[in-house]
């Protein structure tokens, strides 16, 4: 039996657990209305992996409202989702943000990361986005456990100030900060 040093991490797992990852660049724009704009531009150069945008439910917001709340700059007003080998993915494009998701079944980060490059190098080239606040790459697993320990499927403890945090269902968010 390999000591816990000797052991691998795998390239894929036998059972994906993944649910869907997301990949999202927040930017500024000099546009109000830069999610129309960038909806054509992504439409006309990746017409042959994506179907046409779906207009959804926050596009019909009007622009003032829109504007008095922030966080609907980040709310999606257009979807397109892929086609043939990429139908697991989806674009969202809002008013100051566009997302990347890949649904079951997950292409791996290879594929996934060079889909990624060529959104970006799409929407990057447009020349409607004045500065970058920030980008994210977020994995939403489902990893499925009974009692009495919730966290035995992850080989590992969970304590918090003396208490045992696996013997309950929990929710586990790791977000990283760099100052």
């Amino acid at each position: 039996m390999p000591s816990q040093m000797e052991k691998r991490i795998p390239r894929r797992l036998a059972k994906e657990p993944l649910l869907e990852a997301i990949w999202e660049l927040r930017f500024q724009s000099g546009t109000d209305t830069v999610e129309n704009l960038l909806s054509g531009i992504i439409y006309d150069k990746m017409i042959g992996s994506f179907g046409t945008p779906v207009r959804l439910a926050a596009a019909d917001m009007p622009l003032a409202a829109r504007i008095h709340q922030p966080v609907l700059n980040y709310t999606p007003m257009f979807r397109f989702d892929g086609k043939g080998e990429k139908a697991a993915l989806s674009l969202q494009v809002a008013p100051r943000a566009i997302t990347m998701n890949c649904r079951k079944p997950y292409l791996g980060w290879e594929k996934f990361k060079s889909e990624i490059m060529l959104l970006a190098d799409v929407v990057w080239k447009t020349g409607l986005i004045t500065a970058i606040e920030r980008f994210s790459l977020k994995y939403i697993d489902l990893v499925p456990a009974t009692g009495p320990d919730y966290t035995t499927p992850l080989e590992g403890k969970l304590n918090l100030g003396g208490y045992n945090l696996g013997c309950s269902p929990l929710q586990l968010t790791r977000i990283f900060h760099q100052f």
